[in-house]
């Protein structure tokens, strides 16, 4: 008998073949698997579509800690303090749309309202309002947190009787 040249068995070959192709398979299988039970709003169509509005922007998580803005105060005013990062360029494009789609001149109101607490709707409202100001735009920001008013406090502006007053007792102030 003559000495092999190769081993008879494992078929590596074979045996990497069908480990590619399956993990292939597995890997598509597990997506569309994953795709089908979300139940979250993930691009910004499944927003359009869930909601019936139109999406405006995205605007990406404000990573306090890392970005350097440990200081809310800072954190009201990226916009002012990193002019050219993400989340500027994320407010002046929100900006810009909202200009955009706006069809009368008349003085408008804009909502800010989370889905979620503390998802960030104070920040983005101050630096929104600080990017239309910076644009010309006359603004006025009122925050109607009764539970945690603190976008006064944040941006340092002296605290005087607010919203909760005037509702109250129906002041002129």
């Amino acid at each position: 008998a003559d000495v092999p040249t190769e081993p008879t068995a494992p078929k590596r070959k074979r045996i990497a073949l069908i480990g590619i192709f399956g993990g292939l398979i597995s890997g598509i299988g597990l997506a569309l698997l994953l795709e089908v039970i979300s139940t979250g709003i993930v691009r910004p169509e499944d927003a359009e579509t869930a909601l019936g509005v139109p999406h405006l922007a995205s605007v990406p998580l404000l990573k306090r800690q890392s970005d350097g803005l440990g200081d809310p105060l800072i954190a009201m005013r990226v916009v002012l303090a990193q002019p050219d990062g993400l989340f500027s360029r994320s407010i002046a494009g929100l900006r810009e749309e909202l200009d955009k789609r706006r069809s009368d001149p008349s003085p408008r109101v804009l909502l800010v309202v989370p889905s979620l607490p503390n998802e960030g709707q104070t920040v983005i409202a101050a630096n929104l309002a600080l990017a239309l100001a910076a644009a010309g735009t006359r603004t006025l920001i009122i925050h109607g947190d009764l539970r945690r008013s603190s976008l006064s406090q944040h941006l340092g502006v002296e605290q005087v009787p607010g919203l909760l007053y005037a509702i109250c007792f129906g002041q002129d102030f």
